[in-house]
């Protein structure tokens, strides 16, 4: 076998290229992939809550390069920062738009979004100390991110949601105008305070995920007035929203009895839609819900007829100790101790050891359907349209959790959630320790509560990067431009 010399050069020359392509590869990995490690803007690790470190989102881009540079060249593109104050941190969500020749429609660019794991309800006894730990990290990645002579130009919107809406009114308000005192300091363009800083009610933070929804899909870009829209299944941190087109005589003469219907007009499309939230079913909210049921149950505080006499002794002779600070759950891993933070509280929880010939997806299925059934604000009708049109389901970990799906609709299978669940209640793993519980969670709310066929298929938001563009944020970013001329 022939041996080939290399040069001292070639070697270089190798290595150089080498470097380069781990670099690029390294950078390529950290933007695509950020949100799969814990802590980042994606992650859902019990610390989350206390980190200040800001963490990023990769940009996506809705057009090609060559349309952007384009735009940006005659000078019609502009940006807009939302702030989206949630439950578990702030966002600021970076929106680069151009305009659409023909019309002058504002498309979206592309889409980057920062993420903070401190809430602005943190300090609510000192709002100005809030404000300013929730925005300063922010603030200052913001003026890197969006082109120096963009800055001053740059619309900022502050909206709040399930944590502000929970405060008492004087202390909503003060928060609101610490931030605004404090964003007024910043580079980027604070106006009115009355028109671009509130707090979201629950159905408006559904419509405008709803906005959002139809718009990526093109459904208002559309010269077809009649073009069919998207449902959309919102589960936040604290709250879920439901928001869908009726179509059904049935579902419109019982949805304008409710005044649950509203009329939505965006780029000449005028849509009816029904909008509902339901407050306490969250996707973290939910977890402390289900296992404070667990709780009671076990306690003998909670009778409930599903329950079997087995399952109660099950639960009630499996509690390792009488701790009264600490809740324990079949659902979570054994062995598993951590907590779980929601606004400005923290409860401590822990997995319990069951034996082996116990199926715990069917014990947590229960305990799940039980906790929605009690639950203050649930689901209390099927509506018809849930199995005839198209829904997104938006959760913070689905696609993370299922990664089988169609990349190119982003679907899944009421199956896929199913059996994913079924995996991780047998498989449980202590990296990921509310994913037994959270799979039989959006499972059980699907079926149990909104009357979503076992056999249908739904569109789920991405891990990366997609995600941050199917936030509430964009919906109500392009509704302001339509009402404020940009």
């Amino acid at each position: 076998m022939a041996i080939i010399k290399r040069s001292p050069a070639l070697h270089l020359v190798t290595a150089i290229v080498t470097i380069l392509l781990l670099m690029a590869f390294t950078v390529f990995s950290v933007g695509i992939f950020a949100d799969d490690k814990p802590g980042r803007a994606n992650g859902d690790t019990p610390e989350e809550k206390s980190s200040d470190e800001v963490t990023t989102r990769g940009i996506h881009y809705f057009q090609s390069m060559e349309s952007i540079e384009s735009i940006e060249e005659d000078g019609d593109d502009f940006y807009i920062v939302v702030f989206d104050v949630g439950s578990t941190g702030t966002r600021a969500h970076v929106f680069h738009f151009g305009r659409q020749p023909e019309d002058n429609k504002p498309v979206l660019l592309s889409d980057d979004v920062y993420r903070k794991s401190v809430a602005l309800s943190d300090l609510v006894s000192d709002p100005k100390k809030s404000a300013e730990q929730c925005l300063s990290g922010l603030v200052s990645h913001l003026t890197t991110a969006i082109p120096k002579s963009s800055l001053a130009k740059t619309q900022v919107l502050f909206q709040g949601t399930e944590s502000l809406r929970q405060l008492q009114e004087h202390e909503k308000q003060k928060l609101l105008q610490a931030a605004y005192g404090y964003l007024q300091s910043s580079p980027l363009l604070v106006t009115s305070y009355d028109d671009t800083f509130g707090i979201l009610d629950g159905s408006e933070e559904g419509l405008y995920q709803w906005m959002t929804i139809n718009y990526v899909n093109g459904v208002f870009q559309s010269t077809n007035s009649s073009h069919p829209t998207y449902g959309v299944i919102g589960i936040g941190g604290g709250s879920v929203q439901l928001v869908f087109q009726p179509t059904e005589s049935k579902t419109l003469k019982e949805t304008l009895l409710s005044k649950q219907l509203q009329t939505v007009d965006l780029f000449h499309h005028s849509v009816r839609i029904f909008t509902q939230s339901y407050s306490g079913l969250g996707r973290v909210e939910s977890r402390l819900g289900i296992i404070q049921t667990e709780e009671r149950i076990r306690s003998g505080l909670l009778k409930y007829q599903e329950l079997s006499t087995a399952v109660i002794e099950l639960l009630g002779n499996n509690k390792p100790t009488n701790d009264p600070s600490t809740l324990f759950s079949v659902c979570l891993p054994p062995g598993y101790n951590g907590d779980i933070s929601f606004d400005s509280s923290t409860q401590n929880v822990a997995g319990i050891t069951l034996p082996h010939q116990h199926n715990i997806h069917n014990i947590c299925t229960v305990l799940i359907t039980v906790f929605l059934d009690n639950a203050e604000e649930k689901p209390k009708e099927h509506f018809p349209e849930i199995n005839t049109e198209q829904f997104y389901v938006l959760h913070k970990k689905l696609g993370h959790f299922i990664p089988k799906r169609k990349k190119s609709t982003w679907s899944i299978s009421m199956k896929d959630i199913d059996d994913a669940a079924r995996r991780a209640c047998r498989n449980p793993d202590l990296s990921e320790p509310f994913a037994c519980i959270d799979l039989v969670y959006v499972y059980t709310l699907l079926h149990h509560g909104f009357g979503f066929s076992p056999d249908r298929n739904i569109h789920i938001d991405t891990p990366v990067p997609l995600q941050a563009a199917l936030s509430w944020a964009l919906g109500f970013a392009v509704d302001w431009l339509q009402k404020h001329p940009y």
